[in-house]
C-alpha cells in the first residue's frame, strides 16, 4: 500500500490494511514528494498541484502498488484520484474514522478533545 499523507499510519491502521486487504508493505512517498505534500505552499499554482498529485501515483505504481491512501489537500487527492480511475492502475482508498469526544475537567475548566479511531478502510470507486 502506498500511503501518502502528512503523518505514519496508525498501529490500527496497519494492522487493519494487512487483515483485511492483504497488503505486506507499507510504502510512503520519496522524501521531496512527502516534504511537499505534508506542507503544500499556498502559492503553488493548480498545475503544478496536479503534477504533484501525478507523481505520487507514479511513484506508487513503480512500487507495484495495489492501494492507494492519500489525504490532505482536496487538489491532491481529486487529480491523485482522477489519474488513478482513468489508468484504472490501482485501487484507492480511504480509512474510515469514528470519531470520539472526550472532556476533560481540569481546576473547573473544562476541555473537549476529539479523538479518531480507525474502523476500517473502504474503497474509493
Amino acid at each position: 500500500m502506498f500511503v501518502a499523507f502528512s503523518h505514519q499510519l496508525t498501529d490500527a491502521q496497519m494492522r487493519d490494511a494487512t487483515a483485511s486487504l492483504n497488503v505486506k508493505t507499507i510504502i510512503y512517498p520519496s522524501e521531496d514528494i512527502q516534504n511537499l505534500i505534508s506542507n503544500i505552499p499556498d502559492d503553488m499554482e493548480a498545475r503544478e498541484v496536479r503534477a504533484l498529485a501525478w507523481n505520487v501515483v507514479d511513484e506508487a505504481m513503480e512500487n507495484d502498488c495495489d492501494y492507494l491512501f492519500i489525504a490532505g489537500q482536496v487538489e491532491l487527492v481529486h487529480y491523485a484520484m482522477e489519474k488513478v480511475r482513468k489508468n484504472n492502475y490501482m485501487t484507492s482508498v480511504n480509512s474510515v474514522t469514528k470519531r470520539k469526544s472526550v472532556e476533560v475537567e481540569m481546576n473547573g475548566v473544562v476541555t473537549k478533545t476529539s479523538v479518531f479511531e480507525h474502523v476500517r478502510w473502504r474503497e474509493i470507486i
